[in-house]
């Protein structure tokens, strides 16, 4: 069997990174994750070629190699995962189609006809799903009621894709989420109770990343790493006992509550082990917004104090925040602003509202008959945001203060402000202080045909980066002393913080996309007036 795995194109928005892709020489942010874990499940006597989008295009040979094409996608990937599914019938091409965004608006889904609609996690549908692809039925739609055990899942297929071409790969810990935010997904599609794979699991998937090659930054893919303190503790102390091991070859960027804030035994496990980046749910600054999403966790204490205890103690907080939420006053978009200058956050991102197909928010807004089923405007569309819902402010309100935000906190100076002060309060690296000195392993022999190629990528991305932010930029002369400061007062952070500088040109981009749609008509407001 040849099986063509198709992960759709991301479209510009916060998560596509396309400028710090093109600074570091690199193609897409992160490989499909659900994708070559599938690969690791179907038999392995299967031909596969994954094709990620944003890497490369499909080709005839693709499409007519394959007996079965695997199509899946997010929220991020709606629109061109439809325009995938419909192109693979037209070919005569068997179709299976899963994935979150798949589990969560199942009907949409079936309105493309695909063959095989697989809801849920794969670990324990296989079975059907060889079944499904072995007969000629009319649509299938698989499911269980019952979510796997993750003991059931394998080391993903990282040989199908090249990780070279990626930013950052990823790995999984753990699925769900302890807590019931409205808005989320995580709890219809994963569960309230946290399932975890075993520490062992964990090593053996990092042992396979190293062992291909991969040094730098991990993304721990899990909705929650700290969804449950003990496991975390358990896990952070293996993870760190294999980076000595192995000279600490990653860094990690994962996701967090902000109850971590509050927690400074697991803070110091989790900088041990050599997380930097965290992205934290923030979602909004008014108390009577948390309260309506049920965002409970973050009414525990001044979200400051937390994000300048996580920022202190060398962990660097994106903040994602979402407006047009019920419960927030006017100027939540000013506030949120301030709230990210005064926390120092030099990465911060605010979506618009948009309800998922069978989150709590979505069946509220339907029982008070305001889900606007029939509008199906594309939601990712950044430079045109619309609502699938009536919102309890005007929406020209909503949107005009989520514009001005990103404009205020994706100011050139601003930004570089936020990143200069949040560097300088972070304590230095504790290698620096003179608490962990273990040298590093220097790369297999096997590796070593690869660095050239490497390291003239790096180089490069070096030279792009410092010629827009330091030569063309008219924040260079701030850029330049704030660079030499950092520099002189906190150097074992100092290449971190030139990343983020890096990363900042992403947010310029995301920022112009956002303000061009400032004069455009059509907008969401005209058909959502809001109450």
């Amino acid at each position: 069997m040849r099986v063509l795995l198709v992960n759709p194109e991301v479209r510009d928005c916060f998560w596509s990174r396309t400028e710090s892709c093109f600074l570091s020489g690199k193609k897409a942010l992160l490989p499909p994750l659900g994708l070559i874990t599938l690969a690791a499940l179907l038999p392995r006597e299967w031909d596969f070629r994954v094709r990620d989008l944003s890497i490369e295009p499909l080709t005839e040979d693709d499409w007519s190699w394959a007996d079965v094409v695997m199509v899946t996608g997010m929220i991020v990937h709606r629109q061109r995962m439809f325009e995938l599914i419909r192109e693979a019938k037209q070919r005569g091409k068997k179709v299976v189609v899963g994935g979150p965004y798949v589990t969560s608006a199942t009907r949409e889904v079936l309105e493309t006809e695909p063959d095989i609609v697989v809801r849920g996690e794969a670990e324990n549908l296989i079975d059907d799903l060889l079944e499904a692809i072995e007969t000629n039925s009319a649509l299938q739609v698989i499911e269980r009621s019952e979510r796997p055990d993750l003991a059931l899942s394998p080391i993903p297929r990282y040989d199908l894709v090249n990780l070279q071409d990626y930013l950052v790969p990823s790995i999984q810990s753990s699925r769900g989420c302890p807590f019931d935010c409205e808005f989320c997904d995580v709890v219809n599609l994963q569960g309230r109770n946290v399932r975890f794979k075993s520490d062992d699991q964990v090593i053996n998937e990092l042992e396979a990343l190293f062992r291909m090659g991969w040094r730098g930054q991990i993304f721990m893919a899990d909705d929650n790493f700290i969804g449950s303190k003990k496991r975390s503790v358990r896990l952070l102390k293996r993870i760190s006992e294999w980076q000595v091991s192995r000279g600490k070859p990653f860094c990690f960027f994962g996701q967090v509550s902000v109850n971590l804030g509050r927690d400074q035994e697991l803070i110091d496990l989790m900088t041990e082990a050599r997380f930097g980046d965290i992205f934290v749910g923030l979602e909004s600054p008014d108390v009577d917004a948390l309260e309506k999403c049920g965002k409970k966790q973050n009414l525990g204490g001044p979200l400051d104090d937390a994000i300048n205890n996580l920022k202190k103690s060398g962990l660097l907080v994106t903040g994602s925040f979402i407006i047009g939420v019920d419960g927030e006053g006017k100027g939540v978009g000013k506030r949120i602003s301030e709230l990210v200058e005064r926390t120092d956050m030099p990465m911060a991102q605010i979506h618009t509202m948009w309800a998922i197909p069978n989150t709590r928010l979505w069946h509220r807004l339907k029982q008070e008959g305001r889900l606007l089923e029939n509008v199906n405007p594309d939601p990712m569309d950044i430079s045109d945001p619309q609502f699938n819902f009536i919102t309890s402010r005007p929406t020209e309100e909503i949107i005009e203060e989520w514009r001005g935000a990103w404009e205020t906190m994706y100011e050139h100076s601003n930004f570089l402000g936020r990143a200069y002060r949040c560097f300088r309060a972070m304590r230095p690296t504790k290698k620096a202080l003179g608490i962990s000195t273990e040298p590093p392993i220097p790369p297999d022999a096997a590796q070593w045909p690869a660095l050239p190629r490497k390291y003239l990528a790096e180089m490069l991305g070096v030279l792009r980066f410092l010629w827009r932010q330091g030569i063309v930029s008219s924040s260079r002369i701030q850029f330049w002393r704030q660079a030499d400061l950092i520099f002189r007062k906190n150097r074992s952070r100092w290449k971190w913080y030139m990343g983020v500088c890096g990363a900042g040109e992403d947010m310029y981009k995301v920022t112009r996309l956002i303000l061009e749609g400032r004069n455009r008509t059509g907008s969401a407001s005209r058909t959502n007036p809001g109450r």
